[in-house]
């Protein structure tokens, strides 16, 4: 999970990734929507979106810690199946 995924060391994480796991977040207009890419310039491509931080593919993720010794302020793990373990309220009997 990233902390912070503004986190400048992000983008040297990213290089190391031996599964390309962090990638670019696609920036967002105001309400929240992806933003279009822009028109090819005159080269002929497209400059792209600057991206609005970083994201974590998690299928991707082999949990290497090459991230987290880069970045260790901006990643944090956080167990997936702790909330299966933890205690629910029983059901209500009619």
């Amino acid at each position: 999970i990233l902390s912070d995924p503004t986190a400048p060391e992000l983008a040297e994480a990213a290089e190391l990734c031996p599964t390309d796991a962090i990638q670019p977040r696609p920036a967002q207009t105001e309400d929240g929507e992806e933003a279009a890419a822009p028109e090819a310039g005159p080269d002929g491509e497209a400059a792209g979106a600057a991206p609005s931080g970083w994201r974590i593919d998690d299928p991707k993720c082999i949990r290497c810690d090459v991230c987290r010794e880069v970045a260790p302020d901006a990643v944090r793990i956080e167990d997936r199946f702790l909330a299966l373990l933890e205690p629910t309220a029983p059901e209500p009997v009619a």
